[in-house]
């Protein structure tokens, strides 16, 4: 009984008095990117919508996500972000004041108020609460290709807010270290790839992990390595190759061979023709010095 009195003073006094509460019941909330959620507010006590103004801002006063002024939306006072996605349900008459917002975005985060004014005793109160927006990531996409002798793992996951912490795990339980690639698209979410090269002593089943840093939540897959992924060298082809050089090294050497004997005949011969020359200029001299002997 004595609680019951309590309650009804609490609910007169301030509407004798011209006072009024507004209470937000949830001071964090969390919401997925892309889900509905409701933003609740309380009244106490009823109010008729005349001469009353609720609003809710994010973050700044002027920043309107929804407007009644007098029982009517002011949709023209909200910011274009909000258009279509904010709306309230309930009105003022039966003190709940909770916010619908769908379609929840990354740049809905931050604080949101729930203000009400009465124009006639020009009192006004407010409560607020912070959303934190969370992406939980896409599950994850392998593919595999072959470098040289190494087989190259391949895992990448996007729609991720914050940045998720990625992470590579061998069967045996040993953790490899990743240094993934980030980049973000056009939506402010966070796309997540990392590569691991194996070898030969890496059989077994590899895992690709992802962990959200504010869920814990964790998304990953394993990817089975086999012996018969790495490339084999076939016996055949090592002859071949083998043979291959023999033969390129062969042919090498008889081309320098031959290649040695003209240059060595072409020398000889140029040789034997200086000596004829000088032979023919020898003749010619006697020839020249006699002729000169004999006309003296």
């Amino acid at each position: 009984m004595e609680k019951l009195l309590t309650s009804l003073v609490l609910v007169l006094v301030p509407a004798a008095s011209g006072q009024f509460l507004v209470h937000a019941p949830v001071k964090e909330l969390v919401a997925e990117v892309g889900s509905d959620i409701l933003l609740p507010c309380t009244l106490t006590p009823r109010l008729a919508a005349a001469g009353l103004e609720v609003r809710w801002f994010h973050k700044l006063f002027t920043n309107i996500v929804f407007l009644l002024k007098d029982g009517t939306e002011g949709r023209q006072q909200q910011s274009p972000s909000y258009r279509g996605r904010a709306s309230m349900n309930e009105r003022s008459t039966t003190g709940n004041l909770s916010l619908f917002l769908q379609n929840v975005q990354i740049s809905d985060i931050g604080k949101y108020h729930c203000f009400v004014e009465n124009s006639t005793t020009e009192v006004y109160e407010e409560d607020s609460m912070e959303l934190h927006v969370v992406g939980s990531g896409s599950p994850p996409l392998v593919a595999v290709a072959l470098q040289g002798s190494s087989v190259v793992i391949s895992c990448s996951s996007d729609s991720w807010y914050p940045k998720p912490t990625m992470f590579w795990k061998m069967e045996n339980g040993d953790l490899k270290p990743s240094d993934p690639e980030i980049d973000t698209d056009n939506t402010e979410l966070f796309r997540v790839k990392s590569r691991m090269r194996l070898n030969h002593s890496s059989e077994g089943r590899v895992y690709c992990g992802f962990r959200h840093p504010v869920t814990a939540k964790e998304i990953g897959l394993y990817v089975t390595v086999s012996d018969d992924m790495f490339p084999r060298i076939s016996p055949w082809a090592i002859v071949f190759w083998l043979l291959l050089i023999v033969t390129i090294t062969l042919s090498a050497g008889m081309a320098w061979f031959f290649y040695s004997r003209k240059k060595d005949h072409e020398m000889q011969i140029k040789e034997k023709d200086i000596c004829i020359e000088r032979l023919r200029w020898e003749v010619e001299w006697r020839t020249i010095s006699t002729r000169k002997v004999y006309f003296v």
